[in-house]
């Protein structure tokens, strides 16, 4: 498991639940070959959560507003996209990057699967530049109620389809809502098209699992980045070079740990050969949105051939990953990828070391607590570790359901219980229920001429709390 922020060891709970509430917008890109070796079709996918969007009550063609059910609430979106020349505006130093010639081709591939985690947010549009292309897309997000209108879980998903020839390029993307005068969101992300003509080369679109690779069937693209999710099997397409039908090739996997840029010390995690029933000749691919998901389709008669094959992401830890295709006649990369397994409702603790160690303190005593925040990080991570490693009730996956149980348990306090006076944790509700788990049954009483009281039951146990304020507090009364 690794910790997203590592490096603060004064984190506390409340900031960490700030840091994890923050909405996000995912991109993506797909070079596509064509018969036309001059341009290749590039497909630029996104996917912004509803908590990133303004949403409104549905309004009817006069004007009134209303609600149906299956469109209560509504969030026009506007995306601008303008694709550059080159990738200098970014953070590539032109004068320590090797000249061509000089370059080898792990060099290219550690660059390409380096430039997909590169990017600027809330930028400006990059001065003195060629532009290419510009093109705009046009949505709306559409919630059946308010809770999804602030959700993490549901999202706005669509693509981009442009032409470019073979190089690299800066792509230029703005979000943007009538109902907001400014622009809310921008964005610049490095494109690299490969010469198909030239290049032994492929690339690597991240899908959802399909059951079967099938001519007939809709690809869902996973469109979550350079992530993929934290626990769930995923697929893999690649093209197949023409000149190198036939070949056979084996999916290799290394573990690079918590820092997808250092690939120095990457550990293999896992490796398996690609069947020949899962290798489909002379086909291509275009790209179609459905039910607010993009998928890829496949499109016979032709150049390309395709190559699919499915990823036991549920084995791996939420660390970063390089995904490789190799040759195995010359044992050659094809491609590469580097993603990032991440786990997307984690319990807000689990995001700091320090902060999840302190919260065991409400089933272990304080000495045994300090004695495992003792040490460097590596010696505090391993404590931690082995202590949920001996209480894991599925100790064959990477998945701790019971760790998973508990920390969740102390997020539901902190939004359930939280007053002015005390975090939810830290209440008499919050302890029972972090211990205990949702009651079996709740009661609620109030008297007329008393505090309210609410009654917690747990088999023949129960536990009754007393409102001590008009704010929420409830203290244990027996």
């Amino acid at each position: 498991m690794t910790f997203p922020v590592l490096a603060q060891r004064n984190m506390t709970y409340p900031m960490l639940v700030k840091h994890s509430r923050q909405p996000r917008i995912y991109y993506d890109y797909v070079v596509l070959p064509q018969k036309n070796n001059e341009k290749n079709k590039v497909l630029i996918s996104f996917k912004i959560e509803n908590d990133y969007l303004t949403f409104k009550k549905a309004v009817s063609d006069n004007g009134d507003q209303y609600l149906k059910s299956n469109k209560n609430f509504e969030a026009h979106v506007n995306i601008n996209l303008e694709v550059f020349k080159g990738d200098s505006t970014l953070h590539i130093d032109k004068n320590k990057e090797k000249r061509p010639e000089q370059r080898s081709d792990r060099d290219d591939r550690d660059r390409r699967d380096r430039d997909r985690f590169t990017g600027q947010d809330n930028i400006q549009l990059p001065p003195n530049k060629e532009s290419v292309t510009r093109t705009f897309w046009r949505g709306v997000a559409k919630a059946k109620t308010y809770e999804e209108t602030k959700s993490h879980k549901e999202y706005l998903q669509g693509f981009f389809s442009v032409e470019l020839k073979p190089g690299y390029y800066s792509a230029f993307l703005q979000l943007s809502e009538p109902d907001i005068s400014e622009g809310k969101h921008s964005t610049v992300r490095i494109i690299h098209v490969p010469d198909y003509t030239k290049e032994h080369t492929s690339s690597i679109i991240m899908l959802d699992q399909i059951k079967k690779f099938d001519a007939s069937d809709k690809l869902p693209l996973l469109n979550f980045g350079n992530n993929v999710y934290y626990g769930k099997n995923f697929g893999i397409l690649f093209s197949v070079p023409q000149n190198e039908q036939g070949t056979d090739y084996k999916v290799e996997i290394d573990n690079l740990g918590t820092n997808p840029k250092d690939t120095s010390s990457a550990k293999i995690a896992y490796t398996s050969d690609i069947s020949a029933e899962n290798v489909i000749n002379n086909v291509g691919l275009k790209a179609d949105t459905s039910h607010n998901k993009v998928y890829l389709k496949l499109v016979k008669d032709e150049d390309p051939n395709y190559a699919y094959a499915s990823i036991p992401n549920s084995r791996f830890a939420n660390d970063s990953y390089r995904i490789k295709i190799i040759n195995n006649k010359n044992n050659k990369i094809l491609t590469s990828r580097i993603f990032q397994s991440r786990w997307l409702n984690m319990p807000t603790s689990l995001l700091n070391l320090n902060v999840s160690i302190d919260m065991l303190h409400f089933i272990l005593n304080k000495d045994k607590v300090k004695e495992m925040n003792s040490g460097s990080f590596k010696e505090r991570e391993q404590k931690f570790r082995e202590f949920w490693k001996k209480r894991d009730p599925t100790p064959n996956t990477q998945y701790n359901e019971l760790m998973a149980e508990y920390y969740r348990r102390i997020d539901y306090a902190w939004e359930h219980f939280t007053t002015i006076n005390k975090p939810g944790y830290d209440t008499d509700q919050g302890k029972v229920y972090i211990n205990l788990g949702p009651p079996d049954r709740i009661e609620r009483h109030f008297p007329t001429n008393g505090p309210a009281i609410v009654i917690w039951y747990y088999g023949k146990r129960k536990y009754a709390f007393q409102a001590t304020s008009g704010f929420g507090d409830f203290e244990l009364v027996k």
